[in-house]
């Protein structure tokens, strides 16, 4: 079974990215609180998270000042409507210290409840509490290695071109001895995976190596292939001479290589992909490796600043987002018109332009007048920037928490389907 600590630090994490249902969908603790039927790990994870705050509602007979509907209203504000700890406790009327006291009893309420929830899974399965989880072929502590691997942030874009480059590097040794020879055939553009870099690199080390240990002698080709979805990883490996059949291999060569292959298919269905293996009797074999692609949120940032350009980047280096800076009203224009962004952060205040007057004319043309924009100043607009239409406000200086919280709500209520493709 796995252990709680590490179970409650997956709940907080899913909270706080309750709306971003790319970084759910791979998310370890969808595959400890759902089963395989499940056909869309984000949204079920979603539910099953509301679910628990809904739990911890009092009846109506509970004061409305009481502690039960504080620490119930605290996660409502800080997780489904995205307010921050700040905000929260000035709508609850309470001191910022209380907040913190409130919001780490509610987390460990909802904790206990979703624990229970898995406990109940793993007694339901009494194969499971030998075999390391719900559904999982593997032994319990390698189950427990592979959800923390599983849990390192698959919203950082992972270039697979990069981590093939070094997968090959690593095991060029091994290939030599076993007279494998491998060529690499992967596209110029290839789309970002949503999955962890580390698990990335483990699937492809395992599913090479598999591949090396019981095809020596060999040619292997890696390539690749994808759209705005996924990308599909497939290594072909032809015999050089006559297939002699798995006698070539050694018994414990071939049962290491099933294992390594066990693990890989596991940590790719942890991430929301699949591994498929097709052997022939020839000896050719075919291995498919089919990941979600990372759909990153574009966001321009307009400011003379390069220096937020650079804080903001760093604040959102873990979100799913690519921040592209314009820093005068003509490139801000034409990336607008050109990007059609998910988001525009708009300063007010540049020494080239009246930040009021770029809006003016983003809102007039129709390829840019749904984009979410918010107003990011020094400046006390707020007011003024509601009347204009904008989605948010942020006051400076912003902190990551309030950069973030904006642009969740952005993704969460503004949502627009058929952009244009991005470059």
């Amino acid at each position: 079974m796995f252990d709680r600590q590490t179970f409650a630090h997956y709940v907080e994490q899913t909270l706080c990215r309750l709306h971003d249902r790319v970084y759910l969908q791979t998310h370890p603790l969808a595959g400890l609180l759902l089963g395989r039927e499940e056909q869309a790990p984000a949204t079920g994870l979603q539910r099953v998270l509301r679910e628990a705050i809904e739990q911890l509602r009092p009846d109506v007979a509970t004061p409305s000042s009481s502690p039960a509907w504080r620490r119930y209203r605290h996660l409502v504000l800080r997780y489904v409507e995205g307010a921050t700890l700040e905000n929260t406790a000035r709508e609850l009327l309470v001191s910022v210290r209380q907040a913190h006291r409130d919001h780490a009893e509610a987390i460990g309420l909802v904790t206990a409840s979703l624990w229970d929830r898995y406990t109940r899974r793993q007694i339901a399965r009494p194969s499971d509490r030998s075999s390391g989880g719900a559904d999982s072929p593997l032994p319990s502590p390698v189950e427990a290695e592979l959800l923390k691997v599983a849990a390192a942030s698959a919203s950082i874009p992972t270039d697979v071109a990069e981590v093939a480059a070094g997968v090959l590097a690593t095991i060029r040794s091994l290939a030599e001895v076993q007279g494998v020879t491998f060529r690499v055939d992967l596209p110029d553009r290839l789309a970002p995976v949503g999955v962890a870099h580390v698990a990335l690199r483990q699937m492809l080390l395992n599913l090479l190596t598999y591949a090396i240990e019981l095809r020596g002698n060999s040619d292997a080709t890696l390539r690749a292939r994808g759209d705005e979805a996924s990308v599909q990883l497939e290594v072909v490996v032809t015999p050089r001479r006559r297939w002699s059949g798995p006698e070539q291999s050694s018994p414990d060569q071939r049962t290491e290589a099933e294992a390594l292959l066990a693990v890989a298919q596991r940590l790719a269905e942890m991430q929301g992909g699949t591994v498929d293996v097709r052997p022939s009797e020839e000896g050719h074999l075919w291995i498919d490796l089919a990941l979600p692609a990372l759909q990153l949120t574009t966001v321009l940032l307009v400011d003379d600043n390069p220096d937020l350009a650079r804080l903001f980047r760093r604040y959102l280096r873990t979100g799913g987002y690519r921040l592209v800076q314009a820093t005068n009203a003509e490139r801000a224009r034409r990336l607008a018109q050109d990007l059609v962004p998910d988001v525009i952060i708009l300063d007010v205040l540049m020494p080239s332009a009246d930040g009021w007057e770029i809006l003016q004319q983003i809102r007039t043309r129709e390829a840019t007048r749904n984009i979410p924009v918010i107003v990011c100043s020094v400046l006390p607009e707020r007011t003024l920037a509601r009347s204009l239409g904008v989605t948010d406000f942020l006051p400076k200086p912003v902190t990551e928490q309030d950069l973030l919280a904006a642009l969740e709500r952005c993704r969460a209520t503004t949502r627009r389907a058929g952009h244009p493709a991005r470059p």
